[in-house]
């Protein structure tokens, strides 16, 4: 009886602290790096893709995907299997990279310092605005009557009369993009956070 607990035991905690397998993990976006996904395929098999090019995309070239190795040491996953490309600065930093498994199945390179979540969990339909230290969403897409998607220019009726009496005299404006962002706003700054302050 002992041993069956204490293999359930392990399993469990084994199936706690690894990474999930089929599931797309992304980090925030950056200007200088192409969006793109780590897809643990099994056990050993790892891709890095990078998802169809949009028009707005159009400074990166397309990228090919690559699939490689990984191997998990305690908590520590590793990639291996395949050479650098020094022209694709994001493989490089993959290659380089030591993750762990956090507590909310986050992964978190210790080298760079990103953070890779689960794509599902982070929305690209809306443009995040924090306006004296308060939180809004401004949709950036949505649904035409076609079932087309497009871009919305209607300003969210609560940014508009927080903005209105605003100017640079007694404002400031600042765009957080990449890890700055995440690491000050969690999952909604994912796609960049647009700042307006108060001069102090």
């Amino acid at each position: 009886m002992r041993i069956i607990i204490s293999i359930l035991l392990i399993l469990t905690i084994n199936g706690a602290n690894a990474q999930q397998l089929n599931i797309g993990y992304r980090t925030a976006a950056e200007s200088n790096q192409k969006l793109h996904y780590l897809v643990f395929m099994d056990k050993s098999n790892c891709k890095l893709k990078f998802p169809p090019q949009n028009h707005g995309d159009a400074m990166f070239p397309q990228t090919r995907d690559y699939v490689f190795k990984y191997r998990v040491d305690n908590d520590t996953i590793t990639f291996y299997g395949i050479s650098a490309d020094s022209t694709n600065l994001t493989l490089d930093r993959i290659l380089k990279s030591k993750f762990t498994v956090t507590d909310d199945k986050t992964l978190f390179d210790c080298i760079s310092g990103y953070t890779y979540v689960n794509k599902d969990l982070v929305s690209d339909k809306y443009t995040i605005y924090a306006i004296d230290g308060k939180v809004f969403k401004q949709k950036a897409t949505e649904m035409d009557g076609y079932g087309l998607v497009r871009k919305n220019f209607k300003m969210n009726s609560k940014i508009k009369r927080k903005v209105k009496d605003l100017n640079e005299d007694t404002h400031t404006v600042n765009i957080l993009i990449g890890k700055e962002a995440y690491d000050k706003y969690g999952l909604i700054g994912m796609n960049g956070v647009i700042e307006i302050e108060k001069k102090e």
